[in-house]
């Protein structure tokens, strides 16, 4: 599996999924990265951090570390 990265060391792409932890909670989410305003989105309507990007649903600089998600399983069945 990926090592987390630090958010001050480099952020994901744009509207890829990742797992990140959010430090005020000390748990692990599945998250997007999105870039408010390549998307037309309102920056007074959210909580802006590392300039214009946002994970999606969490308050700002709570995120301090990211990882690429895992494969999926092989088997579903």
């Amino acid at each position: 599996m990926s090592e987390w990265i630090s958010v001050k060391d480099r952020l994901p792409e744009d509207k890829v999924s990742v797992l990140i932890f959010v430090a005020s909670e000390n748990k692990i989410h599945a998250s997007e990265l999105c870039d408010l305003h390549k998307h037309g989105l309102s920056c007074e309507d959210w909580h802006l951090s590392y300039d214009s990007h946002e994970f999606l649903g969490f308050p700002k600089n709570e995120v301090t570390h990211w990882m690429h998600l895992p494969s999926p399983p092989k088997d579903t069945e």
